[in-house]
């Protein structure tokens, strides 16, 4: 018999308990793998997002124009981010998914970001450079302020 935890008398925990736990902990584990220094933003209308500070050493690849940086998933994209200092007062923001069928696409390298899966290849403005995919990253929007740097889902 299970109390109203889960728990049965002999101190096993159950199956919907143990799932619980576990989903739980998956959900903080993704949020710590947000790489960098990533924190949760909440912006307009409770949209969800995420904020890096630029002073922080793991994000300082973006203080320059024209580099990047890759995230892991987060609260704006479950697949991560490929962000880029596109100039000297904005970054773009967008999504690892592939738009060929989903793969996560790594990390730019000389330019461009490539899905591991089928071979699409896209720059740095999302668009892409090599096929299958045909249709560009999503993006989404950024808002650099200072060295604060705010992504929203």
């Amino acid at each position: 018999m299970n109390d109203e935890r889960g728990n049965s008398a002999s101190g096993e925990v159950s199956r919907r308990t143990f799932i619980k736990v576990l989903a739980a902990s998956g959900g903080a584990a993704a949020l710590a793998g947000c790489g960098s220094a990533a924190t949760p933003a909440s912006g307009d209308g409770g949209a969800a997002g995420v904020t890096l500070d630029l002073t922080q050493a793991a994000n300082q690849s973006l203080t320059q124009t024209g580099g990047t940086l890759s995230l892991e998933a987060n609260a704006v994209d479950q697949k991560g981010l490929l962000l880029v200092r596109s100039s000297e007062t904005a970054v773009r923001a967008f999504s690892r998914k592939c738009t060929h069928l989903g793969c996560t696409v790594g990390d730019f390298q000389n330019g461009t970001a490539s899905c591991p899966c089928h071979g699409s290849q896209f720059d740095t403005g999302g668009k892409p450079v090599k096929g299958p995919a045909s249709t560009p990253l999503k993006e989404y929007p950024a808002t650099l302020s200072g060295t604060t740097l705010t992504i929203q889902g």
